[in-house]
């Protein structure tokens, strides 16, 4: 990871330093943050509900505000990030994204990958596929 960075967890995993599974808790962040959480740094919390929230009468927009938030976020922990958003259904209120993510790490790349259902801005499931 970059500069060795290490990611918090209130697991028993404590400081995670293992590329994958660092990657794992970094999206969790983004599903579970909220963007209105602190006055300190908003408005730089990266929040998946917000975004949803943000781009619920576009889903061009949203693919698009979803990719690069994603790439912005984990270009902060590592060396190299290239991420596709594809919207495989949905109106804007209700439907599903695939979100495939390819992480470089020193001489390594993993990728990871999730589907994530949402209704309205709120994010109903997150399934892992393909992920190593």
């Amino acid at each position: 990871m970059k500069n060795n960075a290490v990611v918090p967890s209130l697991s028993q995993d404590g400081w995670v330093d293992t590329p994958l599974k660092a990657a794992d808790y970094l999206f969790s962040h983004l599903f579970l943050s909220d963007y209105s959480q602190t006055y300190i740094y908003y408005p730089h919390i990266s929040s998946i509900p917000y975004i949803l929230f943000r781009n619920q009468t576009s889903i061009s927009e949203l693919a698009r505000d979803l990719k690069n938030t994603i790439e912005l976020y984990f270009t902060q922990h590592f060396d190299g990030v290239n991420c596709e958003v594809l919207d495989t259904s949905g109106d804007g209120t209700t439907g599903s994204v695939t979100i495939y993510l390819e992480l470089r790490d020193g001489d390594t790349t993993f990728t990871l990958g999730k589907v994530m259902e949402y209704t309205d801005s709120k994010v109903k499931s997150v399934i892992d596929y393909n992920n190593g």
